[in-house]
């Protein structure tokens, strides 16, 4: 399932790269984030098998902190990233930029008190 889940995820990846320059790119970036996030579904249940399975027990703790307790801060990552790349101009020559994506600080400053309110309360 786990390499079903990889290549899913990758080619649904390479698809967005492909987004069309025309009128349907935002239902197709929708479309294909979609199918990614599907990709990453079918994933992430087998990974702390594969982590349990890998590691010897000594270090069994330390891998799974890094594998699973890291991926919030690439949740609101991500998106301050790719805000940056957008106010830039980098995908923002094609398509107008989002409201948000116009001031990347303050998004990615929003974001991340966000996350950490939901995640630590």
């Amino acid at each position: 399932m786990v390499t079903l889940g990889v290549i899913v995820f990758a080619g649904a990846s390479a698809v967005c790269g492909l987004t069309p320059n025309s009128g349907i790119a935002e239902a197709w970036l929708v479309t294909f984030r979609a199918v990614q996030g599907a990709g990453a579904a079918i994933m992430l249940p087998a990974a702390p098998g594969i982590v349990v399975q890998t590691f010897p027990l000594r270090r069994r703790g330390k891998a799974l902190f890094f594998g699973f307790h890291q991926s919030p801060i690439w949740g609101w990552g991500n998106p301050a990233i790719a805000a940056c790349i957008a106010a830039g101009g980098g995908w923002a020559r094609r398509h107008p930029a989002p409201a948000l994506a116009r001031e990347p600080l303050l998004e990615a400053a929003g974001l991340t008190f966000s996350v950490a309110g939901s995640s630590y309360g």
